[in-house]
């Protein structure tokens, strides 16, 4: 067991989004500000961004799993045109169950459902992921709902998605929805030293006591072959330690690393890398040395 030789209480590397491990990067942090400052704000959308894996999904669960005071909240995860209506996703996500023929019937359910929330005290927010997904004149039902209630009652609209559904909302008919965001923030990659610390982060949360597990070399070569994409690094981190406790290896040190990122390439699970790249990091390793670091990451 991977306890027995690293201490560890539980997975460190879980690909599964887990909104109670969610770790301090700086653009995370300015993303969950914005998106509690929009919301208090009562305006009526909230744009969240990012590349596949930087995680989107696992910021907007732990809005989910800790709602603020004052506030319910629905969450549609697969928002996909063959999964039925939106609107009618959007009431089921309150609990609320819809004729799907019948879209002003909706509208008016939900409106039901923002003067039942107000006279509790509550207001409504729903959280569409995957937006990027849905076609633009059903994204202008999202607009609709927002309008059923004004002033402090008025629903909040999240919408999470990948960089393309900027390019949606910047066409000509999505003005009108675009002139109501009011927060909007992009989730990137980690830089270099941010990965060294999340690994630590992940590490010490399920258990690791002070001593090394991965070495300064390891972090750099896991940063670079993962892009400082957080699910790629949990990718290769969790092979390491698997490995690692096999070979009963510590520290884990930049070679191992870059074996298991050559394996993963082929699966097609990791980014091919510039051949300059493994050329400069391979020479690197081979002379001892640290991993290069690149002008971007």
């Amino acid at each position: 067991m991977v306890e027995s030789f690293y201490g560890l209480r539980s997975k460190p590397f879980s690909i599964v989004p887990d909104p109670d491990c969610i770790f301090p990067a700086r653009s995370h942090c300015t993303a969950m500000a914005v998106l509690e400052h929009a919301v208090r704000e009562r305006s009526g959308f909230t744009l969240i961004t990012g590349e596949v894996g930087t995680g989107k999904t696992t910021l907007v669960r732990r809005l989910v799993s800790q709602p603020p005071k004052g506030f319910a909240i629905g969450y549609i995860g697969s928002p996909h045109r063959s999964f039925g209506p939106l609107l009618g996703r959007a009431l089921l996500a309150f609990g609320i169950q819809a004729n799907d023929d019948q879209p002003l019937q909706m509208i008016d359910q939900f409106q039901l459902l923002t003067e039942e929330l107000s006279r509790g005290g509550r207001r409504a927010i729903l959280i569409v992921d995957e937006a990027q997904t849905i076609e633009t004149d059903r994204l202008d039902e999202l607009r609709l709902l927002t309008t059923v209630a004004m002033g402090d009652w008025m629903p909040h609209v999240v919408l999470v998605g990948l960089p393309s559904l900027r390019d949606t909302l910047r066409r000509a008919d999505m003005e009108q929805l675009a002139q109501r965001l009011t927060g909007d923030c992009e989730l990137r990659a980690l830089e270099p030293e941010e990965t060294r610390r999340y690994i630590d982060y992940r590490l010490q949360r399920a258990g690791a006591g002070d001593e090394e597990i991965f070495d300064q070399g390891a972090c750099e070569a896991v940063h670079r072959c993962a892009r400082g994409i957080p699910r790629l690094i949990n990718i290769l981190c969790e092979d390491a330690v698997i490995l690692g406790e096999l070979a009963r290896r510590r520290p884990i040190d930049a070679p191992t690393i870059l074996a298991l990122a050559s394996e993963r390439r082929a699966a097609g699970v990791l980014p091919l890398a510039p051949v300059e790249e493994v050329v400069a990091v391979a020479g690197s390793v081979l002379a001892g040395g640290a991993i290069p670091r690149a002008a971007s990451a």
